[in-house]
C-alpha cells in the first residue's frame, strides 16, 4: 500500500538543514505493521537555535478503511545544534586544547610543564563545593589518572584503562545527589541532575595517549573554569575567575596554571609524591594562635582528608620570633602587647621576610600595621605591585600577597593581612606551601612542614591523642593533644589542640609543642636569620 506524507518546516530551511526525501511516499507490504522514514540531516558550522519540522499524514478520513492510523497522525522532529553542544577539551600528553567546537580548524593549545593534580573543568561560581569537576594528575610528561566528580560521586579513570568509583563525604549538603555512571571501553559518562560529563580516552598510541572531555552546555548551572577554560568559548581564567588577558607574560601564564593545582586536602587522586602535597592556610592569627595543616591521610577521623595542629606561642611583647626558616627563606614576626583592657594578649604587628631571588640577591620585605597597612622592599615603599627576579608582591585591600621562589621551581605564597583584634590593629599571616619547603625547614611554624607525623589515641580523656613528630632535625618527640572538629577561627576542619590552655578548648597545659623552648626562636631584627634552629643558607645570596 502506498502512503503519502507531508513535511512542514519552521525556522529551518529544507535543503540546508535537512534534505527532503523524494518521492514523499513509502510503501507498506501486506501484513507489515511499521516502516521507517529516513530524513537526512545536513551538518553546518553555524551556531543556531533548535530547529523543528513536522512529518504529517493526511487525516484518517482520506485513507482507505483497511489502513488504521494511530491517534497521532503526525510527529515532530527537533534538530539540536551540535556546534554548540559538542564542545571538546582535549589533551595530548601534557598539551591542552581548551574547550572548542568539534570542527574547529586550529584551536589554541598550551603545554602544562608541571606535575600533580590540576583542575581541567569545574563550575566557576561553585568551585569550593566541587559540584562538577574534572581533574587529572600530570606525571612523566603526560596526563595520568583522571577524576570525574558530580555531586557526591567520584569516578577515577586509571591510566591502565580500569575504573573505580567512590562516594565522597556529604559535605556538599543539598548539592549531593545520586549519579549514574555508564562505561564503554575506556570511556565514561557521569550524569545527575546537575549535569553530564563524558570523558573519552584514546590509548591507540601508547606513547601519546589522548583525552577528550565534553560537558553538555545548558545542563550545568554556570560556566566552567579550569585549564580547559570556558565551555562556551574556551576563554581562560584564573581560579579567582579573573580572566587571563589576551597578551600576557610567561610568568603570568605560569600563575594561571599554578592557580588550578589542587591542594592536598582537596585532591580526588591520591598520590604519594611530595611535590603534590601542597598545603594551604598555615596561619598565625590573634594572640598569636597557630594553625598548621598536617599530612595525615590515614588518620581514621580524617574524613575530609585534612587535619591540623592548633597551638599557641604567647611569647614576649616587643620580641621578634622566627616563623619559617628554610634554605632561601626566613620569615619573622614582631610581637606587640595590646593596650587595656586586653593587655594580657600579644599580637603580631609586623612581618619581615628575607628571601633569595632568582639572581642570588637577598631581598628584604616588611609588612607592618604600625604605619597603617604598608609594605617595603629593601626599605622602599611599594605601590600596587612589585615584581623582579622571581619575587612578586601584590597589594590588595588590607593585605599583601608575597610570592618567593625559595630556590625551587615552585613558589611559596604568603599572605599578610592587616586585621583588628579587640578593636586594635593586628596582623594575620597565612602561607601556601609544597615541596618548595624542605623537611628540614624550621621555625615556630615551618618545623611541621613536610615531616612525618602520626597520632595514637591515649586513655587520658575524651578525644585525647599522642602526637608523634619524626623530624629529621633532632630526636623524635611526642606531645599530648585533644581532638576537635574545628580550628581557632571556627573553620570546620579537624584540629589537634596542644599547648597552653585557652579559648575553652580544654587542651593540655604546659606542653611544649615546638622543638625546644619558644625563646630559642627569638631573633634580633625582622630580617635576622640567625637563631638556634636556623636553616637559612647565607651563602646562597648576597646581602
Amino acid at each position: 500500500m502506498l502512503l503519502h506524507y507531508f513535511i512542514h518546516t519552521y525556522v529551518n530551511v529544507a535543503g540546508s538543514d535537512f534534505i527532503l526525501p523524494t518521492p514523499m511516499t513509502f510503501t507498506l507490504q501486506p501484513g507489515q505493521a511499521r516502516s521507517c522514514l529516513n530524513v537526512t540531516i545536513q551538518d553546518d558550522t553555524s551556531v543556531e537555535d533548535a530547529e523543528v519540522f513536522i512529518v504529517r499524514f493526511p487525516s484518517p478520513s482520506s485513507l482507505p478503511t483497511v489502513v488504521e492510523v494511530g491517534q497521532r497522525p503526525s510527529t515532530q522532529v527537533v534538530i539540536t545544534d551540535d556546534d554548540d553542544l559538542h564542545r571538546l577539551c582535549s589533551l595530548s600528553g601534557h598539551a591542552v586544547k581548551p574547550f572548542h567546537k568539534v570542527n574547529a580548524v586550529d584551536p589554541k593549545e598550551f603545554t602544562v610543564n608541571q606535575t600533580c593534580e590540576h583542575v581541567l573543568a569545574s563550575i566557576c561560581n561553585n568551585f569550593l563545593e566541587g559540584r562538577i569537576r574534572v581533574s587529572t594528575d600530570f606525571v612523566n610528561g603526560s596526563f595520568g589518572t583522571v577524576a570525574v566528580r558530580i555531586g557526591s560521586t567520584v569516578v577515577l579513570l586509571h591510566s591502565n584503562g580500569t575504573f573505580s568509583m567512590e562516594t565522597t563525604p556529604s559535605v556538599l549538603g543539598s548539592l549531593t545527589s545520586e549519579a549514574t555512571v555508564e562505561t564503554q571501553g575506556s570511556n565514561v559518562t557521569v550524569q545527575d541532575r546537575n549535569g553530564t560529563i563524558t570523558v573519552i580516552r584514546d590509548y591507540s598510541n601508547t606513547s601519546n595517549p589522548k583525552l577528550y572531555i565534553m560537558i553538555m552546555v545548558g545542563s550545568v548551572d554556570g560556566n566552567t573554569c579550569g585549564l580547559c577554560g570556558s565551555n562556551e568559548d574556551g576563554r581562560l581564567a584564573f581560579r579567582s575567575t579573573f580572566p587571563l588577558p589576551s597578551v600576557y607574560s610567561a610568568e603570568l601564564f605560569k600563575g594561571f596554571i599554578d592557580s588550578w593545582k589542587v591542594e592536598y586536602e582537596d585532591a580526588l587522586i591520591t598520590v604519594e609524591r611530595d611535590e603534590c602535597a601542597t598545603m594551604r592556610n598555615d596561619s598565625m592569627v590573634a594572640d598569636p594562635l597557630i594553625t598548621v595543616p598536617l599530612r595525615m591521610p590515614h588518620f581514621p577521623e580524617n574524613r575530609m582528608r585534612k587535619v591540623c595542629l592548633c597551638y599557641e606561642i604567647h611569647g614576649v611583647a616587643g620580641s621578634i620570633y622566627n616563623l619559617v626558616s628554610d634554605t632561601c627563606l626566613t620569615v619573622n614576626a614582631e610581637y606587640k602587647q595590646l593596650t587595656r583592657p586586653l593587655q594580657q594578649y600579644n599580637v603580631i604587628s609586623s612581618i619581615g621576610v628575607l628571601a633569595t631571588d632568582n639572581s642570588g640577591q637577598c631581598i628584604r620585605i616588611m609588612v607592618t600595621t604600625e604605619l597603617g597597612c604598608s609594605a617595603t622592599v629593601n626599605g622602599r615603599p611599594i605601590g600596587l605591585q612589585y615584581s623582579n627576579n622571581g619575587i612578586t608582591i601584590q597589594k590588595m585591600s588590607k593585605a599583601f600577597k608575597i610570592s618567593v621562589p625559595n630556590c625551587e621551581m615552585m613558589d611559596i605564597v604568603m599572605w599578610t593581612m592587616c586585621d583588628r583584634f579587640g578593636g586594635q590593629s593586628a596582623m594575620k599571616f597565612r602561607a601556601y606551601r609544597s615541596v618548595n619547603m624542605h623537611p628540614t625547614s624550621h621555625g615556630l611554624i615551618g618545623q611541621f612542614w613536610n615531616v612525618p607525623i602520626s597520632v595514637d589515641p591515649i586513655e587520658k580523656g575524651e578525644d585525647m591523642y599522642m602526637v608523634n613528630v619524626a623530624s629529621p632535625l633532632g630526636a623524635p618527640r611526642s606531645f599530648e593533644a585533644q581532638f576537635h572538629s574545628y580550628t581557632w577561627e571556627s573553620d570546620y576542619i579537624p584540629c589537634f589542640y596542644a599547648g597552653d590552655s585557652q579559648a575553652d578548648r580544654n587542651r593540655v597545659e604546659e606542653i611544649s609543642v615546638v622543638q625546644g623552648h619558644p625563646r630559642e626562636y627569638m631573633v634580633d631584627t625582622l630580617y635576622s636569620s640567625e637563631f638556634m634552629y636556623s636553616q637559612f643558607d647565607r651563602n646562597r645570596c648576597e646581602s
